[in-house]
């Protein structure tokens, strides 16, 4: 396997409306997606992850895309990237602990009455939907969808919401002058992730969680030219984990977790 860190060549910044148009299509997750597919030509399927950054060290005046990937096969030259490549074969035991960050699509899968598939809904939405409905029944709101529950229990004012949320967590305590609704919604999704990751290494990724996790970076990703309504959301994990069966390990690594791992999702990024 190998490991890459690639960039925008500076001499390709010569043609001021040609880099700018480049630099425009990476913003776009599709975009960096079909970019970054150009140095595999040989790959009828993605067999690559990658993450995407913006680079600062550069030193130009603005940042500028960066992207580390993992792949069996080292990426070609070509004219719009500067490559960065060497061998990758991360040496892991059952126990080692390691720090790590990961670009993650968090779903759960729901069976869905008429349909023979699960349908997959974003776990950081469907906590809050889930919230949203606890919430409705308490404070006698008939249940509908997200938005329309939002707008109809923030009316109902901060003490009341605050008594709501009391029935729901007797724990729950929510700091001086921040609101109780938004302050119990973070807590439960933060929670929600925590929970979604910890399943993921456990059942299939060869891991486990040890100590804080930090959940950053929560961000809704639309691709136009999959669909009108095709995108998916995505967040930024960073923490320390502990080894538990380096096989599964070293495939979450070279294989990545989660999905949406064509648009930069997946690759778990580590170091002692």
């Amino acid at each position: 396997m190998y490991f890459s860190r690639i960039r925008i060549k500076p001499d390709f910044f010569e043609s001021p409306a040609l880099s700018t148009m480049v630099v425009n299509q990476l913003k776009s997750v599709y975009g960096a997606h079909k970019l970054l597919w150009d140095l595999f030509p040989d790959q009828k399927q993605r067999s690559y992850l990658f993450r995407g950054e913006m680079d600062t060290d550069q030193g130009r005046l603005r940042s500028l895309p960066l992207y580390y990937v993992v792949s069996p096969k080292p990426p070609i030259e070509n004219t719009l990237f500067d490559a960065q490549v060497k061998q990758y074969c991360p040496l892991v035991s059952q126990g080692s602990f390691f720090h790590f960050k990961l670009r993650a699509n968090p779903v759960v899968a729901k069976k869905k009455e008429g349909k023979k598939n699960s349908v997959h809904h974003d776990v950081v939405m469907n906590c809050k939907h889930d919230i949203y409905q606890k919430l409705s029944k308490i404070l006698g709101i008939e249940p509908t969808n997200s938005s329309s529950m939002k707008k109809i229990i923030i009316k109902k004012g901060t003490k009341t919401i605050g008594n709501a949320i009391q029935q729901l967590d007797t724990n729950f305590i929510c700091e001086e002058g921040r609101s109780p609704l938004f302050s119990y919604i973070n807590l439960q999704t933060d929670k929600c992730l925590h929970e979604w990751l910890d399943r993921k290494g456990k059942k299939e990724g060869g891991f486990q969680l040890s100590g804080e996790l930090q959940t950053t970076g929560y961000q809704s990703h639309r691709i136009s030219e999959k669909g009108k309504n095709a995108g998916f959301c995505s967040v930024d994990f960073e923490g320390k984990i502990m080894v538990t069966d380096p096989k599964k390990f070293k495939d979450t690594l070279f294989l990545g977790i989660g999905r949406a791992k064509s648009f930069g999702c997946g690759l778990m990024m580590i170091k002692p």
